[in-house]
């Protein structure tokens, strides 16, 4: 019982300030509370102003590199890390897991101090990089998981009758691990896209992801404006999980093996 009603106020506790936020950008009278009317006004105010709709196109663009960046490294290494043995292997998928155990802080501030050196600061390409060293390890975690749960003996069989290893991953494994290698690519985007603290220290002036667009805007406006942008954002995020949830399922994509 406990138990249950613990799990009940986390879930409360978690889905309250989401569920207040998507209120607030549709009510009329904004942060006033409860609910005076229903309104689409807040989001037709963000649709004309011009830094989130910049931030929107940043966020795109920085999301997409990043995550096929992230997939198709997140694909080689579970490949080697599946496949074969070596020394150290505990360590190589300690190694993947380090940028998610790394307070975000001191990742960004190196991040920041890095391309600073560079000369690359408040640049798309700082943007990317940074992004896509965060998402390595969620593709390296949902390709795994999909290799793992794939029969090695199929592949096996294409080889033993003439297929080349080129040949044998376009049409035995490719196909089969495709939804995993799809769920991987999603989650890396919407995690991306609603990055925070790494595009607050990598962002200038030139290139601000909506995130961060989001936060200057409520330093200086307070209206539903904020909260109207952040229900899409919200929005965005529900669909890519249900998404993830119907191809592959959450369990593996958070590495949960099938028996």
């Amino acid at each position: 019982m406990f138990v249950r009603v613990t799990g009940i106020l986390i879930v409360v506790g978690l889905l309250l300030p989401i569920g207040v936020t998507v209120v607030v950008a549709f009510n009329s009278s904004g942060f006033l509370l409860p609910p005076s009317g229903f309104t689409l006004r807040w989001f037709e105010k963000a649709v004309r102003n011009r830094d989130f709709v910049q931030g929107f196109y940043v966020s795109l663009a920085v999301a997409t590199v990043a995550s096929l960046i992230a997939t198709g490294l997140g694909l080689l290494s579970a490949f080697g890390y599946v496949r074969y043995s070596f020394p150290g292997k505990d360590w190589v998928n300690l190694l993947f897991l380090s940028p998610l155990m790394v307070p975000v802080v001191v990742l960004g501030l190196a991040l920041y101090s890095y391309f600073v050196a560079l000369h690359l600061n408040d640049t798309l390409t700082a943007l990317v990089i940074g992004h896509a060293i965060t998402l390595i390890p969620l593709s390296f975690r949902t390709i795994t998981a999909s290799l793992y749960n794939f029969d090695v003996s199929m592949e096996e069989a294409a080889l033993n009758v003439g297929a080349s290893r080129i040949q044998t991953f376009a049409w035995i494994t490719f196909p089969i691990i495709k939804l995993g290698i799809l769920a991987g690519f999603i989650l890396s985007f919407i995690m991306s896209w609603n990055n925070f603290s790494i595009s607050l220290f990598l962002a200038g002036s030139k290139y601000v992801p909506l995130p961060v667009a989001i936060y200057s805007y409520i330093k200086f406006e307070f209206d539903a404006v904020a909260a109207a942008v952040s229900t899409i954002l919200i929005l965005l995020s529900g669909v890519a999980i249900f998404v993830i949830d119907r191809t592959m399922g959450l369990g593996a994509v958070m590495g949960v093996r099938k028996g």
